[in-house]
């Protein structure tokens, strides 16, 4: 088992964002979901992305890829989750979009 990293994505920061700002872009294009990321919404995700980003654990070690890549997914999953939360929206529905906002990341058929 690798040794775990508190931190290590404070200094990919940028890079982070930029994957998450590439994934609403994403979202915001299509149709169905995209009226929902007004440019306060928008702001508000980033903001915990933001938040989030130096609480993600990172484990060293080969066999441990998948694993952060799950902890970075799920980490990406968890802002939409609070900030939409926060406005009203059920578990459920926050589900819907996210699972479709990463059927469009992955470049499958969302529908």
């Amino acid at each position: 088992m690798g040794k775990e990293v508190k931190g290590h994505y404070i200094r990919k920061r940028r890079a982070l964002l930029k994957e998450f700002k590439e994934t609403m872009d994403l979202v915001k294009r299509d149709t169905g979901y995209g009226k929902l990321l007004t440019d306060e919404v928008e702001k508000e995700l980033i903001m915990e992305f933001e938040n989030i980003i130096p609480e993600i654990h990172y484990f060293k070690g080969y066999r441990q890829r998948m694993f952060n890549g799950m902890l970075l997914l799920t980490a990406q999953t968890l802002a939409p989750y609070r900030v939409l939360k926060r406005r009203g929206m059920t578990t459920a529905e926050i589900w819907e979009i996210c699972h479709h906002a990463l059927e469009l990341r992955l470049g499958g058929d969302p529908r």
